[in-house]
C-alpha cells in the first residue's frame, strides 16, 4: 500500500519496492497495489499516475475510514 507523498515519490527504496510490485502484477496479473494519496506529489512515473488511488490528501478522517473499508472489501476481509 503505497502512500502517495512526495517523500514517496523521490524515495529511491520506495521507487524499488513500487518496481518490484509492478513487476510481480505484470507477471501474474495480480492487483497488488491500494495506494493511499496523502500529499501532492507529482507522479512523474507514468505508472504511478496511471494507478487509481484513493484520496486521502485533505487529512480527512472520514476519507481515510472509507479507504479503509474499501481496502478490507478489496481483500476479501470482513469488517470487525
Amino acid at each position: 500500500m503505497p502512500l502517495l507523498t512526495p517523500s514517496y515519490v523521490l524515495s529511491k527504496a520506495c521507487q524499488d519496492e513500487f518496481n518490484a510490485a509492478w513487476s510481480i502484477r505484470e507477471q501474474h496479473e495480480l492487483a497488488l497495489f491500494f495506494p493511499l494519496a496523502l500529499k501532492q506529489a507529482s507522479l512523474n512515473d507514468p505508472r504511478m499516475a496511471y494507478l487509481q488511488y484513493e484520496d486521502c490528501m485533505e487529512a480527512d478522517l472520514q476519507k481515510l475510514r472509507r479507504s479503509c473499508q474499501n481496502l478490507v472489501r478489496s481483500l476479501g476481509l470482513a469488517a470487525a
